[in-house]
Parts: structure tokens; C-alpha cells; sequence
């Protein structure tokens, strides 16, 4: 009698815990998703109306920093198909993923940028429904903007630099997607 009482509140406390950290990944993706926004309304009234950009414009391959409450901001992209923007992160910072995107290493002026990103709603989630052929834009601090064509899409066990870095690709973004413990990396080449 006494066992079953304490498996019975044993059970209780998980189910309590787990919707607790149900309600914290929910309430986190929320100020997360207001952050972007936030960051993204900035954006959009600093920077010059978009212009075709062409990788040999630029005399350097690093990509201009525009810095805005502390945050380094150095591209937004833009998912056409499903019209989400996010700002993107110059440094790599593994564990502020579930606030923006960050670039993993590239520039889009030599065509190898790598941008990892959270999984969770709002961000790079929408990897998860993206197809070939769909339309992926950077746009960087200048305003110049530049067109990807989703062209592969792959799962892997791991996503390390031998396995990021891909010269066929000028754009790869990478998600590790929390339910089926994998990474999903989209290889993108220029949209002609």
C-alpha cells in the first residue's frame, strides 16, 4: 500500500516537472520570437532599401557587423515559401541558438556561409518543411541582397566542420532537430 502511494507521487511530481518544462520551452520560444521581431523592425528601419548583391562587389570577404543593443548582427534571412525572417549572428555561439541564428563560418561574398540555428517554433523549425527548389535570401548590412535555391537536404548523426563545409554549396544552414536527434543541413547554390 504504502509503495503504490509513493509510485503514485513519484508519477504525480514527473507529470508536474514535465509540464513545467513544457510551459518554459513555450514561454522561451515567445520572448524569443518578440526578440526577432523586435530586432528585425530595427533593422529594417536602419538599413538601405535591398539591392541585387553580387559576391564580386566586395573587395573583402567579411561581412559587414551592424551592431544593435549589443547583438552583431551581419545578415537576415528571408524563407520565402513560408515568409519568416531572422536575424543572423556574426560570432558562433552555440548556446544562444534559441535566441538567433548564428553564422557557423563563410561569408556569402565567397559563397560559403554556414548558419546553424534552435529548433524551436518560430526559427530554424521551418528547415524542417523547407523542399528543393524553395527560395532562401540573405540580405547583408549593406542592403544588398542575395538569392539561394534550396537544392539538397540532408540528415546526419553529426554536423562538424567536415561535414558543414561543402564547396558545391554557397549557403548551408543546420538545425539539430530535438525529437529525432539528428541535424538537418539544407545545401543551397546561387538562384540564377
Amino acid at each position: 500500500m504504502r509503495k503504490s502511494k509513493l509510485l503514485i507521487l513519484l508519477g504525480s511530481l514527473l507529470v508536474f516537472c514535465s509540464l513545467a518544462l513544457m510551459l518554459f520551452s513555450q514561454v522561451k520560444a515567445d520572448v524569443a520570437q518578440k526578440d526577432i521581431a523586435d530586432l528585425l523592425s530595427r533593422l529594417e528601419e536602419i538599413l538601405p532599401s535591398g539591392s541585387v548583391g553580387t559576391p564580386d562587389s566586395f573587395s573583402s570577404n567579411e561581412m559587414p557587423v551592424l551592431e544593435i543593443d549589443k547583438k552583431n548582427v551581419i545578415a537576415i534571412l528571408h524563407f520565402t515559401e513560408s515568409d519568416l525572417s531572422l536575424p543572423v549572428m556574426g560570432t558562433w555561439n552555440k548556446n544562444a541558438l534559441t535566441s538567433y541564428p548564428h553564422r557557423f563560418s563563410g561569408s556569402v561574398y565567397d559563397g560559403s556561409l554556414i548558419v546553424g540555428g534552435s529548433d524551436q517554433k518560430g526559427q530554424f523549425d521551418c528547415l524542417k518543411k523547407l523542399d528543393i527548389g524553395y527560395t532562401v535570401t540573405v540580405t547583408d548590412m549593406t542592403g544588398a541582397e542575395y538569392f539561394y535555391t534550396v537544392d539538397r537536404i540532408e540528415r546526419k548523426k553529426s554536423a562538424g566542420a567536415d561535414v558543414l563545409t561543402n564547396s558545391e554549396s554557397a549557403l548551408t544552414l543546420f538545425v539539430h532537430e530535438a525529437y529525432s536527434a539528428e541535424y538537418i543541413i539544407v545545401r543551397c547554390t546561387p538562384k540564377i
